[in-house]
């Protein structure tokens, strides 16, 4: 059991921000799409992209994604003519299985990533790609960019029947494409906008973003995002904690008391959303917190030692949606680990997956077993399987708890005194330290003596 001055563990749950998008009704429908794209006019709010053919619909991104920076770069930020843009945009994508999908953030990220992808790889001409006259002919329903597997497919019911849109799961997908060409050069004439969209001060985007990380869970929409995510947020508060700690321990230091406390903070804080990775719903209240700071350091060590699945085979929303079965919960399992995550049913996380209760129950018997192993070596494996945040994190779990419950011990007088005891007493035994061990039973000699004392005065 790992000792902890926190109180007992509780999710918060924030209402997501969204971007607020202005649009006009659909109207003018077909002298939209019988316009050429180069005379197509950014102010008409009544505009629509034409998603006739996939020829049709890759101009008409490409077009109205250039508008987009245009009008971007031009105002500074949002405006009406970016909205317009956008509007035009969201109409060429399927979102239908993408995590959030109907959030605006969510639409405008996803249609920069494509944009992105765009600006770097070389697309076939115009005329190779099946116009309007090719679907008339009849036998056109997909159609692949040559190289890549992103796939305009025409929608065979609902609202856009018959529309040729970026499909659901290319859609589902932009985010692992977009890593995959990030580090390639630009084309010469290319004009990028996500990092500076991202990074953009006083845009929503940015409030949402810290919004996440102080106050709700990982984003457990499939077992892909859980995965993920809990391994960003674990990595991120290892990163916090070691460099304030070192920085700390300088001579002379080079932070402060007050910000090594505002570290361990944050480290604490993305610890806490690294365990709403998991299904705690057998663990008691007054339990729930360190189980789940417990369960994410001791997962963590076990994932540092393997090697991790490609990003590609871990299920997302798309392949969710693709392969579930209703009333059936939704269960992948890491490659020879028995290590879950699954579905939730029922309550106040039902559709969230979560690493099984089974798993939280098993964690420490599997750590054991590999605790021996090296850790898995970090050089290259970012590039080679896509994962955001693959790095290890190494000692972080035996640091934490040879420790009085804090990520940064130094900034605290109890972390300190700890800290400057013999090597001897800091060697583990049965999960603890030898000085927590000793404080045990002191603790215990000192809480006898006093029940010893007070039975005698109440006897005399």
């Amino acid at each position: 059991m790992i000792s902890s001055m926190h109180s007992a563990f509780t999710r918060m749950v924030v209402v997501a921000v969204a971007c607020a998008v202005l649009f006009g009704a659909m109207a003018q429908n077909q002298a939209a799409l019988g316009q050429d794209s180069d005379t197509l006019d950014i102010a008409n709010p009544l505009r629509l992209a034409d998603t006739s053919s996939p020829r049709d619909t890759l101009e008409s991104f490409l077009t109205q994604s250039r508008e987009l920076v245009e009008a971007w770069r031009r105002d500074e930020g949002y405006s009406d003519d970016v909205y317009v843009a956008l509007r035009g945009l969201q109409e060429t994508l399927d979102f239908s299985t993408t995590a959030y999908g109907n959030s605006s953030l969510e639409q405008t990220q996803r249609i920069l990533m494509l944009h992105e992808i765009f600006e770097r790889i070389e697309l076939p001409p115009l005329d190779e790609i099946p116009g309007d006259a090719e679907v008339a002919a009849g036998g056109v329903e997909v159609w692949t960019i040559p190289g890549t597997r992103i796939r305009i497919r025409r929608e065979a019911e609902g609202a856009r029947a018959g529309d040729f849109l970026f499909s659901a799961r290319t859609t589902g997908t932009l985010e692992l494409y977009y890593r995959q060409v990030k580090d390639l050069p630009y084309k010469p004439d290319a004009q990028p906008l996500l990092e500076d969209w991202l990074s953009s001060p006083g845009q929503d985007v940015v409030l949402i973003r810290e919004l996440n990380e102080r106050l709700i869970g990982i984003d457990a929409s499939s077992p892909r995002a859980t995965l993920e995510e809990f391994l960003m947020s674990v990595n991120e508060a290892y990163r916090i904690a070691t460099e304030a700690e070192a920085a700390l321990n300088m001579s002379p230091p080079e932070i402060s008391i007050a910000e090594a406390q505002d570290a361990n903070n944050r480290a604490s804080v993305l610890m806490l959303r690294a365990g709403t990775a998991f299904d705690l719903s057998d663990v008691p209240d007054a339990r729930r917190y360190d189980t789940a700071v417990e369960s994410a350091l001791l997962l963590k060590e076990i994932l540092d030692r393997v090697i991790l699945p490609p990003i590609e085979s871990v299920p997302d929303s798309s392949m969710v949606a693709a392969d579930s079965m209703e009333g059936v919960p939704y269960l992948w399992r890491l490659p020879d680990l028995s290590i879950e995550i699954v579905q939730v049913m029922e309550g106040n996380r039902a559709g969230e997956f979560l690493f099984s209760a089974e798993t939280v129950a098993g964690l420490s018997e599997a750590f054991h077993a590999l605790r021996d192993l090296p850790y898995r070596r970090e050089q290259g494996l970012r590039g080679v399987w896509e994962y955001l945040s693959i790095e290890p994190s190494p000692g972080f779990h035996e640091a934490y708890i040879s420790t009085p419950g804090q990520f940064v011990p130094s900034a605290n007088f109890l972390g300190r005194f700890v800290g400057a005891l013999p090597d001897s007493l800091m060697a583990l035994h049965h999960g603890q330290t030898r000085w927590q061990w000793l404080g045990l039973a002191l603790t215990t000699v000192f809480a006898t003596l006093i029940c010893h004392v007070s039975f005698r005065a109440a006897s005399a």
